[in-house]
């Protein structure tokens, strides 16, 4: 279990909210699904309201003594009580204020008894988490529920409470970010001459181990690689045997989970410290175009207006061509540009990766206390790719809280 330090009575309140939620929306109930494990990804949302996390590994395939390994779910009636359906009971049983929680090694199985409890299982339900709804889960409970199982996607109910923190959410996340910083400073220290990408990844995951951590994922690219995001498309992604060299343009890109909350955070650098004069132009105009941006960012702003900002900063400094127009087609090793893969300027963080994202298309209004991650990748023919990445809490009156300003922005000053 990740032991949170939220109050108990923050999970009710929240329960309680979603609940009303559900009724606005003419939902019977909600099934709220999760999946745990060491994937880092998609925990959130049974965590978020009820506390527990699922520790086993969603790799174990189903066998006929169990089915959904690492899956919980909560089942929230409109009216009446909660059941959490865990795999394993073993959680802090006095940080849970449900008063019906099962453990089930068939967690599907357990799920559809809880529907039929609890008068859902011929009631019409909101589904939040189906991005980890498994279809051999799915068929699992209609089975057990004689063939009935009526839900609607309702992930945008609880995506909008969870982007909004509370005051101890913040206080997690900050300490998250403290210790992001320290992750990055680490593998960017380790970015010397003679060092491997393994070496500088391994210096990182033992700080991060030492600090509560656990990474969603490293990119690190170098040299030969400098133009893409991450070194291979291979398990790890970072090339493990590639040793640096002087004037290697090298990039990192951390993002993981500490005690539940996310850091994310991108550093860009020159191995050896003394950059060209068009690797530095590189270097810095991501740092210059996310300090614009940050400018911008403010509570009542909407995410496509801190997108056309960034937009227009790229036409003004000569990035335009960032943009693309017409297909996104590549062939195999071809270089391909941030903007190419997903034009935007960044996404929400929290428990996980999270909305809302800095895109064009997206009209969401910033609200206070939402934190955010606000990202750009910029490339240069012939130079290569730098990134660069802040997190941020969003503020009503000023510009945000950078959660992230104790990394220095460049490593060869």
């Amino acid at each position: 279990m990740l032991a949170l330090e939220v109050p108990q009575r923050e999970f009710s309140e929240r329960r309680a909210a979603l609940r009303e939620r559900a009724r606005e929306r003419g939902f019977d109930g909600l099934l709220i699904w999760s999946r745990g494990g060491p994937a880092v990804d998609y925990y959130g949302n049974v965590l978020y309201l009820t506390n527990p996390f699922a520790p086993i590994s969603s790799a174990e395939p189903d066998t006929e003594r169990w089915t959904g390994r690492a899956y919980s779910a909560l089942i929230l009636p409109v009216e009446g009580e909660p059941v959490l359906v865990v795999d394993l009971p073993e959680f802090e049983r006095e940080a849970v204020d449900i008063e019906d929680v099962r453990a089930f090694m068939h967690v599907p199985e357990g799920v559809a008894a809880a529907l039929r409890d609890t008068g859902l299982d011929h009631g019409r339900i909101g589904l939040i988490g189906r991005h980890v709804f498994l279809a051999t889960h799915e068929r699992a409970i209609r089975a057990e529920l004689g063939g009935y199982l009526d839900w609607e996607p309702a992930d945008e109910l609880l995506d909008e409470m969870r982007s909004v923190k509370s005051d101890a959410e913040l206080t997690l996340m900050r300490e998250a970010a403290e210790v992001g910083c320290g992750w990055i400073a680490t593998m960017m220290d380790a970015a010397v001459p003679g060092a491997t990408e393994g070496t500088v990844a391994g210096e990182g995951l033992r700080f991060l181990a030492e600090h509560g951590g656990l990474p969603a994922d490293i990119d690190i690219a170098s040299g030969p690689t400098g133009h893409k995001l991450k070194s291979r498309a291979a398990i790890p992604s970072w090339d493990f045997q590639r040793v640096l060299e002087p004037g290697d343009l090298f990039h990192v890109d951390g993002w993981g989970s500490i005690g539940g909350y996310y850091t994310d955070t991108v550093r860009t650098t020159v191995v050896g410290g003394d950059p060209s004069p068009d690797q530095q132009r590189l270097i810095e105009a991501p740092i210059a175009c996310i300090t614009h941006l940050l400018a911008g960012i403010r509570a009542g702003v909407r995410c496509s207006e801190v997108a056309q900002r960034g937009m227009a900063w790229l036409i003004d400094h000569g990035f335009a061509d960032q943009w693309p127009a017409g297909e996104n087609g590549h062939g195999p090793g071809e270089p391909v540009n941030h903007f190419d893969m997903w034009p935007y300027f960044g996404h929400g963080i929290g428990l996980g990766i999270e909305p809302p994202w800095l895109t064009l298309e997206n009209d969401t209004v910033l609200e206070p206390n939402m934190v955010l991650a606000v990202e750009v990748y910029l490339s240069v023919p012939g130079v290569g790719l730098a990134g660069f990445e802040e997190n941020v809490v969003v503020r009503t009156d000023s510009e945000p809280e950078n959660l992230t300003s104790g990394l220095r922005p460049k490593w060869w000053v």
